[in-house]
């Protein structure tokens, strides 16, 4: 399972609700230019693949697609939809992880995430302001 909080007026929780399936793609540091415009433009305004330089494919598991660019792309089905009245504008969900893609160069010989070869990214913000914070 995996939890995730929403703006309630986002795009990505109304795709969401209406398709049930998504898939969260982890990016790195290398696609900066595409993680600032893709959190800087809403869903609603364009399609954002059409100004940016990602592939999207059909995913092996979901009705969703995959980021190619991606290392790492968790498929996922809507389970939950939580909404408290204390919360307002906020929408949590729980999901059911159905796959995973990983990178290669991401995997030990086991088949196990080797986290010290990822250079993710961590978004921080708020609506009106953000940045970017990088693990390694």
């Amino acid at each position: 399972m995996h939890f995730l909080g929403f703006s309630s007026k986002g795009y990505a929780i109304h795709q969401i609700k209406e398709v049930r399936d998504f898939v969260i793609n982890v990016p790195d540091r290398s696609m900066m230019d595409a993680i600032s415009y893709c959190g800087s433009t809403t869903g609603y305004d364009l399609g954002k693949f059409d100004n940016v330089n990602l592939t999207h494919v059909k995913s092996q598991s979901v009705n969703a697609p995959v980021i190619r660019e991606c290392p790492i792309s968790i498929e996922c089905t809507l389970s939950d939809i939580i909404e408290r009245e204390q919360f307002k504008g906020m929408t949590n969900i729980l999901a059911q992880i159905k796959g995973r893609l990983v990178a290669k160069d991401y995997l030990n010989d086991d088949g196990g995430l080797q986290s010290s070869e990822f250079d993710n990214v961590f978004y921080i913000g708020d609506g009106h302001q953000k940045g970017f914070r990088y693990m390694q």
